[in-house]
This record gives C-alpha cells, sequence and structure tokens, in this order.
C-alpha cells in the first residue's frame, strides 16, 4: 500500500476496507470496514509486538512498519461493520485486540 498510508488522517472520513478473499473463489470474500486511524495504531501495535516478541535475536526483526504483516487478529471486531460508515471517523469505536497474536 506505500509509505504513505500510516499517515494520520486529515478529515473524519477516511477509512480502509481491508479485503479478505476466500480460497474458494467461490465463496464471498471478507471485508473489514476500519477508520483510517484505527488502521494506523493496529498497524503499529502489531509490529511492535512482533518486532519486540521475546526470544528473537536482537538485530533479526528491523523490517519498518510500512511492511510489517498484520494478523486477522487485529481486524477482526471490525469484520462487516459497513454502518460505520454512517458517522465520522473519529466517532467510531476503537476494536483493536487488548493483544495481538501476530
Amino acid at each position: 500500500m506505500g509509505a504513505n498510508w500510516l499517515a494520520a488522517a486529515e478529515t473524519d472520513h477516511e477509512w480502509y476496507v481491508f479485503v479478505l478473499l476466500a480460497a474458494d473463489m467461490r465463496d464471498r470474500p471478507r471485508g473489514f470496514i476500519v477508520p483510517r486511524d484505527h488502521a494506523v495504531a493496529g498497524a503499529w501495535i502489531a509490529h511492535e509486538d512482533w518486532r519486540t516478541m521475546p526470544g528473537i535475536p536482537t538485530g533479526k526483526r528491523n523490517t519498518p512498519v510500512v511492511r510489517g504483516r498484520m494478523g486477522l487478529d487485529v481486524w477482526v471486531r471490525y469484520e462487516e461493520r459497513w454502518e460505520l460508515l454512517d458517522e465520522s471517523a473519529y466517532h467510531a469505536p476503537v476494536l483493536l485486540p487488548p493483544t495481538t497474536d501476530s
């Protein structure tokens, strides 16, 4: 998505819809409706959890956050939350997990 996807929202109408395609293309994809600022926070938290995971030798985890990978556990509470688009992204409930399994 490029480096700019992690910039903070400039308006209250900025959202991401992450799409998870099914293994069987005949099945419906899953959609995760995430306010931009929540996506930035979720990406940072998951990346820092991954980067500072105990037991990993120093210097082995040095990928920048813009190239990080987030697990489904980060976004699952945003699944099919299309109704969030009816309001300001600034008023959307924070549905990020208290910890990540990524």
